[in-house]
């Protein structure tokens, strides 16, 4: 009785090279699960509020923030935007006190337009990158948009 040798060895081979496969295919999965758990997560996940100061100044009486940060979104979202409204826009936020930036800050996370896909590509992020990521069409679109920022960061809003 005569053993082939190569036939053993191409069956060994190919055993252990289809042992091979399931294990990269199970990683691959675990991989690609791992992957997608985290994207939900941070996607799904609220994040925390900014805290007002003391001596930030009052909250008025029934003014609510999620007007303002509706214009806000709808001034970075557009893609043809007046100059001019851009400046009242960003004007009317620079007006506030600390407390109601924080409050329009707040606004634009509770509302998710931090999520919000720019170009389907990426998010907005928080108030403060959306704004600086804003372009101008003009110099004069440039001072209160700047202004905006600056306040933002000053309140370490970022």
């Amino acid at each position: 009785m005569t053993t082939d040798v190569s036939a053993t060895y191409i069956n060994g081979l190919t055993a252990r090279y289809r042992m091979g496969i399931k294990i990269v295919l199970i990683v691959f999965v675990l991989v690609l699960l791992t992957f997608l758990v985290l994207k939900f997560y941070r996607a799904f996940k609220k994040p925390a509020n900014a805290t007002y100061v003391t001596g930030g100044g009052a909250i008025p009486q029934g003014w609510d923030p999620k007007q303002l940060t509706t214009r806000i979104f709808d001034v970075i979202d557009g893609v043809l935007v007046g100059s001019g409204t851009m400046e009242d826009v960003f004007g009317d936020f620079n007006k506030l006190n600390d407390n109601q930036m924080i409050a329009v800050y707040n606004s634009w996370m509770d509302q998710g337009y931090n999520n919000v896909k720019k170009y389907f590509v990426t998010p907005l992020g928080t108030l403060t990158n959306a704004i600086k990521d804003k372009i101008g069409y003009f110099t004069i679109d440039m001072n209160q948009k700047d202004l905006a920022v600056k306040n933002l960061e000053r309140l370490h809003l970022t």
